[in-house]
């Protein structure tokens, strides 16, 4: 019986990586898996429906297939297995999802479908909160009520040791409170300190804990004043 997973962090977390050695683990013992990746996150987009997962703390990228807003994941799922079934004689042990905070309401009550229906596990991997005060991603929200499982993969804090639960983002050199949720960018200069950014034009975010989430804008001045 397969259950459907929520495995969530922050940015810069390392939540791709972990599904990387997911992967590792399920083909390393010639398991086959269907991985797939919200086209939304357009990072990454290949050609003909396909694309990568990429992490920066792995070398290697994982191809996937890219789904749509409008794409029914059951049937997607459904039709897939039924194709590695007929060609391997066996079908699917797990679906991976990358970037699953992109995914709809219906889209997740599409994956608890795989599990109840199929058996087959999914893992999905993504951002719980958005860089907006008090607002869950659509996806992150339905699979904090749908999954079997949650697991927290944790990172800390850029301004102390505290654990980072809230994703800021920086704009022109203001804390962006209020914006487009779905909205994708990059890291913060790829792992750099917020003080070693030097141009206040560029937009990023950073992992933070609660206590420097509602006091970010406060350092932000101080670094404008120098």
């Amino acid at each position: 019986m397969g259950k459907l997973y929520f495995n969530y962090g922050t940015m810069n977390s390392s939540k791709t990586a972990n599904l990387l050695m997911v992967a590792h683990n399920y083909e390393s013992q010639g398991r086959r898996i269907l991985c797939l990746n919200p086209s939304s996150d357009t990072r990454w987009n290949g050609e003909n429906g396909k694309g990568q997962i990429v992490s920066r703390a792995i070398e290697k990228p994982l191809d996937c297939f890219l789904v749509s807003e409008e794409e029914n994941l059951f049937e997607l799922v459904r039709i897939k297995n039924l194709e590695t079934q007929k060609e391997f004689s066996k079908g699917f042990s797990a679906v991976l999802i990358d970037e699953a905070q992109f995914l709809t309401e219906e889209q997740v009550k599409q994956l608890a479908e795989v599990v109840d229906k199929l058996g087959i596990s999914v893992l999905c991997y993504g951002l719980k909160n958005t860089y907006v005060d008090g607002v869950l991603f659509e996806g992150a929200e339905a699979l904090c009520y749908y999954a079997d499982t949650m697991y927290e993969i944790e990172s800390f804090c850029r301004f102390c040791n505290e654990k980072a639960t809230m994703n800021a983002l920086v704009k022109d050199g203001k804390h962006i409170y209020k914006a487009e949720k779905k909205s994708v960018g990059t890291s913060d200069k790829d792992g750099a300190l917020i003080g070693d950014v030097k141009s206040d034009s560029e937009t990023y975010y950073i992992p933070v804990c609660k206590k420097h989430y509602y006091s970010l804008q406060k350092y932000l001045d101080s670094l404008n004043n120098k």
